[in-house]
């Protein structure tokens, strides 16, 4: 007789019970937090570098300008000519003017056509506002033409036996964008930039993290609105066929922002994280150089002076 003994094979997998099922996904989620964190925190740190080094590019340009013009952007007589003065000209590159020591220098001809908003009566202060606007770097690009009957009118040329004038452009076009922002940000340092009315197609430089326009009181802008601050548009709104549904981005960096002489020192300004404007210390301050964290705003700004 025989005796048949069965054998048995590997024993058949177990499935996973709901809780043990419900472990795993919980630790994963756990790790992919924690990664996800730290991939965060490693990107924020390489895009403050980045900033602070398209800060100093730009703090190069500013001591070029500073170098050869021997003024700053928009001091003395680079700043634009009274609203008053009557331009004559006399050749394309010599454009006297009638009043010459009334204010700057710089012919308010030269400037680019600039919107005007809608209940804006006083149209040359709002383009004087637009010319210093301090995310606006235009001056670093545009090159200057000068009243021709003021001695220093000269500066708009190079001048090899003084060392002194224009030698730009100081930074290129393709590395500035069109930005649009609240006029309420002045060039001592005042403001937010995110109050109406708004200045549009100001030519900016942005670092940082991408974030979304924001509404007057720093709230996500809505959707296909064309009324926000820190919007970017691919080129000007004055371009032909222009439409903000299809050219203004939907999120972008902020703009590196310029106080010049006006602010009592003259100063580059990166917003943080946060993508706000904490302001400025006093000039006379011994944290002149330093974010202003009075305001929660400026807990994460970069300030560095130039002068």
């Amino acid at each position: 007789m025989h005796t048949f003994i069965r054998r048995r094979g590997p024993p058949r997998p177990r499935g996973m019970t709901l809780m043990e099922l419900l472990l795993v996904v919980s630790i994963l989620a756990a790790l992919s937090g924690l990664g996800w964190t730290f991939y965060s925190g490693v990107r924020d740190a390489e895009l403050t570098r980045l900033g602070q080094a398209q800060m100093r590019y730009v703090a190069q340009a500013l001591r070029r300008f500073h170098t050869d013009m021997g003024y700053w952007p928009g001091q003395g007589p680079l700043a634009l000519t009274a609203a008053h003065n009557i331009e004559t000209v006399v050749t394309d590159h010599e454009i006297t003017c009638s009043d010459p020591t009334g204010a700057g220098l710089w012919l308010r001809s030269t400037l680019p056509s600039i919107v005007v908003p809608a209940g804006v009566s006083d149209i040359e202060t709002w383009r004087a506002d637009w010319a210093r606007h301090p995310a606006n770097l235009w001056m670093l690009m545009a090159r200057p033409l000068l009243c021709a009957n003021h001695p220093l009118g000269r500066l708009q040329d190079w001048d090899a036996t003084t060392a002194r004038g224009w030698r730009g452009p100081y930074l290129r076009a393709d590395q500035l964008g069109w930005l649009q922002a609240g006029n309420d940000l002045q060039p001592d340092g005042g403001g937010t930039g995110r109050n109406a009315p708004l200045q549009r197609d100001l030519q900016a430089l942005g670092v940082g993290r991408w974030l979304p326009a924001v509404q007057a009181d720093g709230s996500r802008c809505p959707e296909a609105s064309d009324d926000c601050a820190w919007q970017w548009r691919v080129h000007a709104s004055t371009a032909p066929g222009f439409d903000p549904s299809r050219h203004t981005f939907e999120a972008s960096p902020r703009p590196l922002l310029y106080f010049g002489v006006a602010s009592g020192r003259v100063r580059l300004v990166s917003m943080g994280p946060d993508g706000a404007f904490g302001g400025l210390h006093d000039a006379d301050s011994a944290r002149a150089c330093e974010p202003y964290t009075a305001d929660p705003a400026g807990l994460d700004d970069q300030v560095m002076c130039l002068d």
